[in-house]
């Protein structure tokens, strides 16, 4: 079983991903570990969870997953198709079709499981509920432990907070500038000044 999460998924920023799978009878191999790279996404922390577990166990395996979008292209190259070189994560792709075809692979199916199901829901079974659980566990655990502290993420949020409250200052002062010059005054005085420089040694010089 195999599942991700991430500290903060909606911002580019403090996004933290963090993968795990549950070996189910061999619950010691069972392992968590953060996403590598600088792309911190869930979809890719499901995929690398995936990726991993089918190059560390060999043989006949059966890897369960909840997330949809990343069984169906995983089932689709299994099933022989290609991977597309320009797609996003292609990296991770072509190592799973490449990881497929190692010598000791026998056969690799991945399945999905709904997870976000009712308790008695017959669309997930209890033992693939429980599995999906433990790997949920073992990854939202880690994320908590890589991605950023209470204080750093208080500490972000104030300064995001100053910088919004920045950009409204310029945008009012921009807006007042604006109301109180005319359109085409503003037209006739830049062109003015580009034709005709108040300073002949700053011509072609930019002025921040």
């Amino acid at each position: 079983f195999t599942d991700a999460s991430a500290m903060r998924p909606r911002d580019p920023y403090l996004r933290r991903a963090a993968c795990a799978f549950w070996a189910g009878d061999h619950e010691a191999d069972s392992a968590a570990w953060a996403l590598p790279g600088p792309v911190q996404t869930v979809y890719r922390a499901e995929l690398y969870a995936i990726l991993v577990a089918l190059e560390v166990f060999r043989g006949d395996l059966e890897i369960v997953s909840d997330c949809k979008g990343v069984v169906d292209e995983a089932e689709r190259i299994r099933s022989g198709g290609r991977v597309d070189p320009t797609s996003r994560h292609a990296d991770l792709w072509a190592r799973y079709s490449e990881a497929l075809g190692a010598q000791g692979v026998r056969s690799a199916l991945v399945r999905w499981v709904p997870s976000h199901e009712e308790e008695g829901s017959d669309r997930i079974s209890p033992g693939d509920r429980a599995g999906n659980d433990r790997a949920d566990g073992l990854a939202n655990a880690h994320a908590k432990r890589i991605g950023p502290t209470a204080s750093q993420a208080a500490r972000y949020n104030r300064r995001s907070q100053q910088m919004e409250a920045i950009q409204d200052v310029h945008l009012r002062i921009l807006t007042a500038a604006q109301e109180a010059d005319p359109q085409d005054t503003q037209g006739r005085s830049s062109h003015a000044r580009i034709a005709r420089p108040a300073n002949p040694a700053l011509a072609g010089r930019r002025k921040c």
